[in-house]
């Protein structure tokens, strides 16, 4: 099977992976409404489709927190990705900071616990998440 589309990757993992891992990562909170939502406004987007030409010399690069980052890349949590792998948000962390990934040291990440201390082995940018309820 090609993926081309988000609706390939499900029926891919639908595939692959548990049922109970497939139906935690499919759904949502509560009733589903933001889910419900964003899947809406998602679909609502149309994309045009183009050819990159000359792209030979692109510059990713950014300056994120006065550090220059070659290719800024965001790795949010992701709840229960140890249940996918062993310590999987770890290997996503790691991934992320292998120079053999393309992206050097420059990641821009979010998450907490563990990744935060694979990150700052890899002296990637670390961005702390703080959320407060009253």
């Amino acid at each position: 099977m090609i993926i081309a589309s988000s609706h390939d990757f499900e029926k891919a993992a639908k595939r692959r992976i548990p049922r109970f891992l497939f139906d935690y990562a499919e759904g949502g909170a509560y009733d589903e409404v933001t889910l419900g939502r964003n899947v809406s406004d998602l679909a609502a987007i149309a994309l045009r489709q183009r050819v990159l030409k000359d792209v030979a010399n692109v510059d990713l690069s950014t300056t994120l927190f006065g550090r220059e980052v070659a290719l800024p890349v965001a790795l949010g949590p992701v709840g229960i990705s140890g249940m996918y792998a062993r310590r999987g948000e770890v290997q996503a962390a790691r991934a992320l900071v292998n120079p053999a990934s393309g992206h050097d040291r420059g990641v821009f990440a979010k998450g907490g616990g563990l990744v935060h201390i694979a990150l700052f082995e890899a002296n990637a940018v670390a961005v702390f998440e703080v959320n407060c309820r009253n």
